[in-house]
C-alpha cells in the first residue's frame, strides 16, 4: 500500500487558515509542509505584484527545498516526504506530481460573494498598512480595493481572464467544471464548506479516525455590509458563476450528507 499524504487546497478566504489548524491540530505528529502561493493567474496584471509574488515563492522554496526553482522544490518534496504528512498551500488541484503516494485531498469552500467580499475588505485594509514604498509594488487588486466595490467588481471584470471563478481553478485545477459534485466526490477524500463547519468536522473526524474539532473564526456572511446595485450582481454572476455552482452542489452534497 502506497504511504498516504494529505494535501489542503487552500482556497483564498475561504476558512484556508482555519481548515490548516483543524487538520493539524487532529494529527500532532504529522509533519506539515507550508508552500508559498502557486496559483499564477491570481497574481493580477501588474508587472510589481508578479515581481513581488515571485520573489516570495522563490524564498519560501529556498528555506524549505535549498532551490528557488519551483519544479526542482516539488521534486525535493516528494523525495521529503513520509507517510501521514501534510502538505498545504494556496495552489490548484493537481499541481502537486506526487505518484508514489496516496494523495488524499481536503478542502473548504465558502459562499462566492462572502469569499469575494472578505478578498475586497482585506485588500483595502493590506493596502493601506503597506507603506507609501512598499505601494508601488500594488497596482493591481490590491490598489484596486482603494475604491468602492463596485469599481472594484468592475476591475476584476476588466480583468476577468485572471480573477474569474477563482474558487474552481483551485479546487478542480480548471477553469469549468462539467460535473462538480462528481468531481469532488471522485477526486477528494473529504470536502465542506465554511458555512458547515461543524458537519465538515464530523465528517473529518470519521475519516480520520480521531477527533477534528471546529475551530470557528468569525464567519457569519458579510453580504448586509455591501450596498450592490442590479449591475453589481450581475457583474458577480458573470465572474463566478462556475464558482456559484460548484459551492451549490457541494452544499447540496453535504446537507444530504453525500460528502
Amino acid at each position: 500500500m502506497s504511504p498516504r499524504v494529505i494535501v489542503l487546497v487552500r482556497v483564498p478566504k475561504s476558512g484556508s487558515t482555519t481548515l490548516v489548524h483543524m487538520v493539524t491540530a487532529a494529527l500532532p505528529g504529522a509533519r506539515i509542509y507550508r508552500l508559498p502561493h502557486m496559483l499564477r493567474s491570481d497574481e493580477g496584471p501588474s508587472r510589481l505584484e508578479k515581481l513581488r509574488r515571485t520573489r516570495s515563492r522563490m524564498r519560501r522554496f529556498f528555506k524549505l527545498f535549498g532551490t528557488v526553482r519551483e519544479q526542482a522544490a516539488l521534486q525535493r518534496l516528494a523525495a521529503q516526504l513520509r507517510d501521514g504528512d501534510i502538505v498545504s498551500g494556496h495552489f490548484a488541484f493537481g499541481a502537486l506530481d506526487l505518484p508514489d503516494f496516496q494523495t488524499d485531498y481536503v478542502t473548504l469552500l465558502r459562499h462566492p460573494l462572502d469569499r469575494l467580499i472578505s478578498e475586497y475588505n482585506y485588500a483595502r485594509v493590506g493596502f493601506e498598512e503597506r507603506w507609501r514604498v512598499q505601494r508601488l509594488y500594488h497596482r493591481g487588486r490590491l490598489a484596486a480595493a482603494r475604491l468602492s466595490f463596485a469599481d472594484y467588481l468592475a476591475f476584476l471584470e476588466d480583468n476577468r481572464t485572471l480573477f474569474e471563478n477563482l474558487a474552481t481553478r483551485y479546487v478542480t485545477g480548471a477553469r469549468a467544471c462539467a460535473d462538480p459534485a462528481a468531481f469532488l466526490q471522485q477526486n477528494y477524500f473529504h470536502f465542506g464548506a465554511l458555512e458547515r463547519l461543524d458537519r465538515f468536522a464530523e465528517g473529518l473526524s470519521a475519516k480520520l479516525g480521531v477527533p477534528v474539532q471546529p475551530r470557528h473564526e468569525r464567519i457569519t456572511s458579510q453580504r448586509a455590509d455591501i450596498a450592490m446595485t442590479g449591475r453589481d450582481h450581475a457583474r458577480f454572476e458573470r465572474l463566478f458563476a462556475e464558482d456559484l455552482n460548484i459551492y451549490d452542489q457541494a452544499l447540496s452534497l453535504i446537507d444530504r450528507g453525500a460528502a
